[in-house]
């Protein structure tokens, strides 16, 4: 069975439609723009729905067509990139820190 990591998919990809999950802010960190389809007759989680400057928040066939072409707009890409910065600092943590320097902050001052 051949299987592709979710994270090699998400780089090559140009863009991500999806409706839930956390596969969002992965593909916003991986520089893959992000549109979401909010269905407003299921439940579906997606934390990117909190920053809608940072993604492209669709309803309906129409406004995903809408959205697939306008996502191939590189003035599009950069504006939503403009806010890529939030939503991954707020999932991630600031992530220009060392990772074991901040365990062992951490760890002298608990």
């Amino acid at each position: 069975k051949d299987t592709y990591p979710i994270f090699d998919l998400l780089k090559l990809s140009d863009t991500l439609l999806l409706s839930g999950g956390s596969a969002a802010v992965e593909a916003i960190f991986l520089d893959t723009p992000v549109i979401i389809y909010k269905c407003t007759s299921s439940l579906a989680h997606n934390p990117l729905l909190e920053y809608p400057k940072a993604v492209i928040v669709v309803e309906n066939e129409k406004e995903i067509a809408l959205a697939l072409d306008k996502v191939r707009s590189p003035n599009t890409i950069n504006t939503l990139k403009n806010h890529w910065h939030r939503p991954i600092t707020d999932t991630f943590g600031d992530i220009t820190k060392d990772p074991v320097d901040e365990f062992i902050n951490f760890a002298r001052t608990t």
